[in-house]
């Protein structure tokens, strides 16, 4: 089957449409349409992007766009949850959900490849994988086994859930950082501007008058001038292409090693909790949809992303292991590292008690609650910091303006 995007006139009211379908050929097409009374006025092919990029920049672009689209993904699960709790079928559950004006352009691309794979016979986790820059395979597996146990409409309320908590959490991180940043970015741009366009004439003025320019003046002269030098942009931007080429091809190399344990220990307690949190919450929502607890361990184990997380995937491979093995949990998860001995017990209870999903979300819970007071003490300590170097910043470009003023007041008194 081709994908054809097709503009069209209506034959008995005159107006124009355009959309996309798909079919065998283009005359496949074109007979779709007229069976739909629509006279063809332009039918092109899509064109389908080769997903096969150099140095593993596939699943960096398609990682990219899966955090970029985690907003609409979540209403998208949400909407489906909604339909499906009320009996509407799979297929036109889809449909649905892309149709409407204020529907963002890309809930309208995806439902429409989505509702034409399920036409053809496809099922939903089928479609879904076709897709790597919207669902990872995280949910991938959660749509395989519910829909197979015909849990689909909750198990996409918990995967729209996962990513309202993920986007509000990485909002929180970024709007932590941005500040400090924006701080930064005017800082320097006051910097660049005092000693570009306002100190170079005073300078000139005191050299034309044998009078000497304090050493600050210049200083900063010398500084704002190396800063906006085109030499000095395009060296800064050849670096930071530099630096993210040898991150791809160091974090393609470096796949299979394992980070080691003083790294580990270096790590703020927020990058241990955050991956340790999605875990925990991920493996509930496996386990609670029917997965083995070592099959979900199995699938968890490549998502995890983040500083050190080489060494939690190796200690979750020994767990998977050990799990195989008929080791209880509070065994397999035995890297301290990672997993504290309040985890492990708890696994431990969760498993005697036959109710791990709910042990595991609370510790989710218990864990994403300590990052988010990490974060927000990290947020309430920068802001007045940033404003802290600003004000001395600014406070030694005005000085270093004011000098040059003084001197020629006190040669000309």
């Amino acid at each position: 089957m081709t994908r054809y995007r097709y503009l069209a006139r209506a034959t008995e009211t005159g107006e124009r449409q355009s959309g996309e379908l798909s079919a065998e050929s283009a005359t496949a097409a074109r007979s779709l349409l007229r069976e739909a009374r629509l006279a063809v006025l332009d039918l092109r092919p899509i064109r389908e992007r080769n997903p096969s990029l150099p140095l593993g920049l596939d699943s960096l672009i398609s990682g990219w766009l899966r955090r970029r689209r985690s907003t609409q993904k979540a209403e998208l699960l949400e909407s489906l949850a909604t339909l499906g709790e009320s009996g509407v079928p799979l297929r036109q559950a889809v449909e649905l959900s892309g149709r409407g004006s204020r529907v963002p352009k890309g809930i309208a691309h995806i439902t429409r490849r989505i509702s034409d794979d399920l036409t053809e016979g496809a099922s939903l986790h089928e479609s879904c994988s076709k897709h790597t820059g919207w669902f990872d395979s995280l949910e991938l597996a959660v749509l395989e086994v519910a829909q197979q146990s015909g849990d689909l409409s909750s198990a996409m309320r918990r995967l729209a859930e996962r990513q309202s908590r993920s986007s509000a959490l990485r909002d929180k991180v970024i709007a932590a950082i941005t500040y400090p940043v924006l701080i930064g970015l005017v800082t320097m741009l006051v910097v660049v501007l005092l000693s570009t366009k306002t100190l170079p004439p005073i300078v000139e003025m005191l050299t034309a008058s044998d009078i000497q320019v304090p050493r600050l003046t210049r200083m900063l002269v010398w500084s704002g001038r190396a800063i906006a030098a085109p030499e000095a942009i395009m060296a800064v931007l050849t670096g930071v292409v530099t630096l993210i080429l040898v991150a791809v091809v160091v974090r393609n190399g470096t796949k299979s090693r394992v980070a080691p344990g003083w790294y580990v220990r270096l790590l703020p307690s927020v990058c241990h909790r955050l991956p340790v949190s999605a875990l925990a919450r991920d493996l509930a929502d496996l386990i609670a949809s029917g997965v083995p607890m070592a099959l979900a361990v199995s699938v968890l184990t490549p998502t995890l992303r983040g500083p050190g997380t080489s060494r939690l995937r190796a200690s979750l491979e020994s767990a998977r292991r050990a799990m195989t093995e008929g080791a209880p949990l509070e065994e397999a998860f035995g890297d301290d590292l990672w997993f504290d001995a309040e985890f492990r017990r708890l696994l431990a209870l969760g498993q005697e008690s036959g109710e791990l999903p709910p042990m595991l979300r609370r510790l989710a819970d218990r864990y994403e609650a300590r990052s988010r007071r990490a974060i927000d003490r990290l947020a309430s300590l920068l802001e007045p910091a940033a404003i802290l170097v600003m004000s001395a910043v600014v406070g030694t470009v005005v000085l270093a303006a004011v000098l040059p003023l003084i001197r020629m007041q006190e040669l000309i008194a």
